[in-house]
């Protein structure tokens, strides 16, 4: 039997004003890097920005419906990672709730692709019907069995050319249970546990994570 698989799908997302800003703004993909529940439809997103009308973008942003105290953490030429408040229903709170955590989540053209890991066949029929009952425009993309990411040892790792603390990062997060479905230890005790800030954690922890889902799924 398999026993870890990766899933990836695209949904058209209408309820989001970032993914309808997408469909706007075909030349830009957002990528969401971190969120947190302000209440029960609204949400603390933060998410990067690329492409060529990163420009135009922010600007469409910061006038949105839905969309509120938009701010800029960092920005660079055709990049931008901004903040800011989301009032709709998110993909991610609503795959969280079923215990699935995802490990990408990026938005072009109106519409989002999601990548997260299942343990087995059974599981990720499962999700398909799940996500399909709740979004229109389901396309399976691709089931993947390739171990945890795709990684079955540290030898792995180095074909993803991860800096030695990305590997560190991403290999505590692993052997935590940090992608449980049900998460075991949260960002911030393995942060602890290595003597460094969560912030420091989770920039490593994204950054390792994007080297090794853009191996495996692009």
């Amino acid at each position: 039997m398999v026993t870890s698989l990766l899933v990836e799908f695209q949904v058209k997302s209408e309820l989001c004003p970032l993914v309808r800003l997408t469909e706007a703004f075909k030349e830009v993909e957002v990528e969401y890097i971190e969120m947190a529940s302000v209440s029960d439809h609204e949400f603390l997103e933060v998410f990067e920005v690329r492409g060529p009308q990163v420009k135009e973008f922010r600007e469409a942003v910061t006038s949105t419906e839905g969309i509120h105290k938009v701010q800029v953490i960092e920005e660079a030429p055709e990049r931008l990672v901004c903040q800011g408040i989301i009032g709709c229903r998110c993909i991610r709170s609503l795959l969280a709730q079923q215990g699935w955590i995802p490990l990408r989540v990026r938005a072009s053209k109106g519409l989002e692709r999601v990548a997260l890991g299942v343990q087995d066949l059974e599981e990720a029929r499962d999700l398909v019907n799940f996500v399909k009952s709740n979004y229109s425009g389901f396309e399976l993309l691709r089931i993947t069995s390739r171990g945890a990411l795709g990684i079955s040892s540290k030898q792995d790792l180095r074909a993803y050319s991860l800096t030695a603390k990305q590997e560190e990062v991403l290999q505590r997060a692993l052997f935590a249970g940090y992608f449980d479905p049900y998460r075991k230890k949260t960002a911030k005790e393995i942060a602890r546990s290595m003597g460094i800030d969560r912030s420091t954690f989770s920039r490593h922890l994204r950054t390792a994570l994007r080297r090794v889902l853009s191996e495996l799924l692009d």
